[in-house]
């Protein structure tokens, strides 16, 4: 986990960028992006681009506009890059997606930063220069990014993550004494886990802020993601402290 860094837009590796004042006037080439209830339409025109082989791309980064997802600001007031708490689901005019016609898992935030957007075609390029993608990522005439909420499920040997919009949400009473719809973390860590209770479990937030002491199972199944207030919640009497309550929640970590 790092501080949010300042992008240096156009500085591509093997790429010569361009900021022509008076480019070719170009029919628009719109994608849409959907984060939330809050959507964006993006002309592609408008955006800082570079060349490959003399057509122009857009690194699909810039598509993320940090008005749409603000960096995350701990209780220090340092910035942190919110838009990695994100799966990306690049659909299609068509209706073809990675995830949705193949079954892979949606884009995340560090391939969006390796790959780029033709304009003129709005073919979607992971290049395998930079990255070791299956072929149906290279989405052929995006048409719109849906931005769907995930946390990190981290496991002693290997990394997955679960969107949350794939888990039933139960009713439970938050910690300002009102009713919440809220993800129960039992339920994210059993979609990949078969055997839960072989682990103790950590969280932690991006800025790194989390409860140092491993929780038993039996204990984190009292664990919620609240989905309006957007923080963590327990329900067991002990794990009720604020080192338990984080916002921007990133991983859940499964110790042996």
């Amino acid at each position: 986990m790092t501080l949010l860094v300042t992008q240096m837009s156009g500085m591509l590796s093997g790429c010569d960028s361009s900021t022509d004042p008076n480019p070719p006037i170009q029919d628009q080439q719109i994608i849409l992006v959907q984060h939330k209830d809050d959507s964006a339409r993006i002309d592609l025109n408008t955006l800082l681009f570079f060349e490959i082989d003399g057509e122009r791309a857009v690194r699909l980064s810039e598509l993320i506009d940090t008005n749409l997802v603000p960096p995350f600001r701990d209780k220090q007031g340092d910035a942190w890059e919110s838009r990695r708490l994100y799966a990306y689901h690049i659909i299609a005019d068509d209706g073809f997606s990675a995830s949705g016609s193949r079954g892979y898992p949606n884009n995340v935030w560090e391939h969006m930063l390796l790959g780029h957007i033709m304009i003129r075609t709005r073919q979607v390029v992971f290049p395998k220069d930079n990255i070791d993608l299956a072929g149906a990522y290279n989405v052929k005439g995006a048409a719109r990014i849906l931005l769907k909420r995930k946390i990190d499920l981290v496991l002693p040997d290997s990394t997955t993550f679960v969107e949350l919009a794939g888990i039933i949400p139960h009713s439970v009473t938050n910690p300002n004494g009102d009713s919440e719809l809220a993800i129960p973390f039992e339920s994210i860590v059993r979609s990949i886990i078969p055997t839960p209770e072989a682990f103790t479990y950590t969280i932690k937030a991006l800025d790194g802020a989390g409860p140092d002491t491993a929780i038993p199972w039996n204990q984190f199944q009292s664990g919620y993601w609240l989905i309006n207030s957007e923080r963590s919640m327990f329900t067991d009497p002990a794990l009720s402290t604020g080192m338990y309550r984080l916002s921007a929640l990133e991983q859940i970590i499964a110790n042996r």
